[in-house]
C-alpha cells in the first residue's frame, strides 16, 4: 500500500492532498469540508464499530471512573483541607472525570486501530510541541464538555499525547506549536435561556433554598409544591446507587493509558472550579440551610457545577435528592452511559413515563411532565407549512453512548437532502428547515443545505411554537423534538435507521409500532414519499385508530402529558 506522506490528527489544511495525506477521523473535516469535499464518503477505523463494543466498554469505563473518583476526591480534600466523602465527591468530579476518561480511551483505541489498519505505513505527524506542560484552566465541567471536547485545539493537544505514546516505528513526529484557547475566548454554544420570575426570587430570599428546585415546565408551581415538601415529617435519605470505589487498578487498561490519563490529563483539564475558585463557591454552598431527611426535587443538568455543589452538600446533610428527566433519550436507550452514572442513584428519578430501561438500576418513578403537559394536544393548524427538523452531528468520538457512530451522520446528512428533493415542487416549497441549535456543530449543516436545497426556508424562531402550528412535522431522529411532537399531536413523521439506534427492549415494540403506521421511515426517501402520499388528506392518515394508538402508547411511556398532571405530582409527592 503506497505510503502517506502526512497524518493530520485535528483540522487539515487548505493544502491537503487526498492521493497522498491521510486524516485520522471525520473530524479532521467538519470545519474544512471544502478543501476536500468527497471526504464524506472514505471509511475510518472506530475502534468501537458496533453496539456490542460500546457495552462493553461502558462497563469498562464505569470501572475507570470508579477508580478515578476516590483518587482525586482525596486528592481535592487534601489540597483544600476538607472532609467530603465519596458520595460528594461522585456528584461534584463525575460529570467532569467520566466525559475526560471516556474521551481519552476512545481516542487511545483510535489511534491503534489506524496504526493497526495499515502497519508500516510511513508518515509524518504534527503534533502539539510541549503538550505535557499545558493547563487549559476550564472554569467548569460544563466549560470542559462544551468548549474543551468540541475544540478542534483541544483535540488536537488530547490526540498529540495519545499518538506520542503509542508511534509505530514508521511514523515521524514533528513537533509544532498548538493554541491553548481560554473557554472565555470561544464562542460559547446557543443554550435555552433560563427564566426566574421575580416571585420565586423572592421566594428564595424569604425561605432559603426550596425544595423543588428548577423542575423542568413547573415554573410557578415549585411555590406550592415545595410548601407541600416542606410540611412532610422528615425521612431518612436511603443509600445511592453507587458503583463501589475500586483501589487496584482496573484490569485489561494498559499501564502507559492509566499513567497519561492520572498524571497528565486529570490535573491539565480539573476545572477552575474544583481548584482556586473551590473555597468561595464551598463556603457559598455551604452557608444555605440543610436539613436531614428533607425533599430535594431538581431537574439541574448534570453539568451544572453550581447544583451539583449544593446536591453533594444535601446529601451529606442526609436529604433525600430525586432527580427529575428533562430530554428524551432516556429510558428509550438501551443504555446510557452518561446518565446512569450522573442521575439514576438518587433516592428517586423521575421520569415522562417509563419504569423500566433495560437492566439499568435507579429507582424510578413514572410523573407526567409539567413540560410536555403545557404541550399536550395542543397541535392547530395556522401556517400550512411543513417543517423539518434536524439534529446535532457527531463527528469527534467523545463519548461512549448509544447513539450511531461517527460515520452515520455525513450519511444521514445526504438523507436529510433526500428528503427535500423527493418531495413534490410545491410540496418542498411549503417547507421550512430547523438546524441543530443548542450546542456547537461539529460538520457543516445548514450552509450545506442550503447549497444542496437552494432557497431552503429556515426556521429560527421559537421551534416550539412553529411546531404546533405547522402541518406537519418531519424530524431526522429520536429525541426531545420527536417527544414534543407526539404529546402535542402534531401530525409528524420521522426518518432515521432504527438499527443504528440502540434502543432499549422496553421501547423496541413501541419502535415498530411506529414504523408500521408510517410515523417512523428507514430513509429520507421513503419519508418524502410518504408525505406526499398523506399531504392532500394529513387527518385522514394521522387520525386513524392505528396512528393514533401508536402515538399514544409512545406518549403514555415515554412522552406523558396530563392536563392535571399536578394532581399526579401531589399524590407522590404526599406518598413520599
Amino acid at each position: 500500500m503506497t505510503a502517506k506522506a502526512r497524518l493530520f490528527l485535528s483540522t487539515i489544511p487548505d493544502d491537503f492532498d487526498p492521493t497522498r495525506d491521510a486524516a485520522l477521523g471525520p473530524w479532521c473535516f467538519g470545519s474544512s469540508e471544502s478543501v476536500w469535499p468527497e471526504w464524506e464518503f472514505q471509511g475510518f477505523s472506530d475502534p468501537f464499530p458496533d453496539f456490542d463494543d460500546l457495552r462493553r466498554e461502558v462497563t469498562r469505563c464505569h470501572g475507570l471512573t470508579a477508580w478515578l473518583l476516590p483518587r482525586v476526591g482525596e486528592a481535592l480534600n487534601a489540597r483544600h483541607g476538607t472532609r467530603h466523602g465519596s458520595a460528594f465527591w461522585w456528584v461534584q468530579l463525575v460529570p467532569w472525570l467520566k466525559f475526560l476518561a471516556e474521551a481519552a480511551w476512545i481516542r487511545w483505541n483510535w489511534v491503534a486501530a489506524f496504526a493497526n489498519r495499515g502497519p508500516g505505513q510511513a508518515f509524518a505527524v504534527e503534533t502539539f510541541a510541549g503538550a505535557e506542560a499545558v493547563n487549559w484552566r476550564f472554569a467548569d465541567s460544563g466549560s470542559f464538555i462544551d468548549d474543551g471536547l468540541l475544540d478542534p485545539d483541544f483535540d488536537f493537544w488530547l490526540l498529540s499525547l495519545i499518538v506520542e505514546r503509542q508511534t509505530p516505528p514508521s511514523w515521524r513526529i514533528l513537533p509544532r506549536p498548538g493554541r491553548v484557547s481560554l473557554p472565555e475566548e470561544r464562542d460559547r454554544a446557543s443554550q435555552p435561556p433560563t427564566h426566574t420570575s421575580a416571585l420565586r426570587q423572592f421566594a428564595r430570599r424569604l425561605f432559603g433554598r426550596l425544595p423543588f428546585n428548577s423542575v423542568h415546565g413547573m415554573s410557578l408551581a415549585v411555590l406550592p409544591f415545595s410548601a407541600l415538601a416542606a410540611l412532610k415529617p422528615a425521612k431518612p435519605a436511603l443509600p445511592p446507587l453507587l458503583p463501589e470505589p475500586i483501589s487496584a487498578r482496573p484490569a485489561g487498561l494498559p499501564g502507559p493509558f492509566l499513567a497519561l490519563l492520572e498524571d497528565i490529563l486529570v490535573p491539565a483539564t480539573m476545572p477552575m472550579a474544583f481548584l482556586d475558585d473551590f473555597a468561595r463557591l464551598e463556603a457559598e454552598a455551604a452557608a444555605k440551610a440543610y436539613r436531614p431527611g428533607r425533599l430535594l426535587v431538581t431537574t439541574a443538568t448534570i453539568y451544572n457545577d453550581a447544583a451539583n455543589r449544593e446536591i453533594g452538600f444535601a446529601m451529606e446533610a442526609g436529604e433525600r435528592v430525586v432527580r427529575t428527566q428533562h430530554g428524551a433519550v432516556y429510558g428509550c436507550e438501551e443504555f446510557t452511559a452518561q446518565v446512569e452514572l450522573l442521575e439514576y442513584y438518587h433516592d428517586a428519578f423521575v421520569t415522562w413515563g417509563w419504569t423500566e430501561q433495560d437492566d439499568l438500576p435507579g429507582r424510578f418513578l413514572p410523573l407526567p411532565s409539567p413540560f410536555l403537559s403545557k404541550l399536550a394536544n395542543r397541535h392547530r393548524e395556522t401556517t400550512g407549512d411543513l417543517v423539518l427538523v434536524g439534529t446535532r452531528s457527531r463527528l469527534r468520538p467523545n463519548q461512549v453512548d448509544p447513539v450511531p457512530r461517527n460515520g452515520y451522520w455525513p450519511a444521514h446528512r445526504r438523507e436529510k437532502v433526500a428528503f427535500l428533493e423527493g418531495l413534490p415542487a410545491a410540496l418542498r416549497g411549503r417547507t421550512r428547515y430547523r438546524p441543530y441549535l443548542r450546542a456547537r456543530a461539529e460538520m457543516l449543516d445548514l450552509p450545506y443545505m442550503q447549497a444542496q436545497v437552494p432557497g431552503l426556508a429556515v426556521v429560527d424562531g421559537d421551534l416550539t411554537r412553529t411546531l404546533l402550528g405547522c402541518r406537519l412535522a418531519a424530524i431526522d431522529h429520536p429525541g426531545t423534538t420527536l417527544a414534543v411532537a407526539l404529546a402535542a399531536d402534531v401530525p409528524t413523521l420521522c426518518f432515521f435507521d432504527p438499527d443504528c439506534w440502540a434502543f432499549s427492549r422496553q421501547a423496541r415494540p413501541l419502535v415498530e409500532a411506529l414504523r408500521q403506521t408510517g410515523i417512523l421511515h428507514p430513509s429520507g426517501t421513503a419519508a418524502a414519499v410518504h408525505a406526499a402520499a398523506v399531504w392532500n388528506d394529513i387527518p385522514g392518515w394521522w387520525r386513524s385508530p392505528s396512528v393514533q394508538k401508536a402515538r399514544q402508547d409512545w406518549c403514555r411511556r415515554y412522552a406523558w402529558g396530563d392536563r392535571f398532571w399536578w394532581w399526579h405530582w401531589a399524590k407522590e409527592i404526599a406518598r413520599l
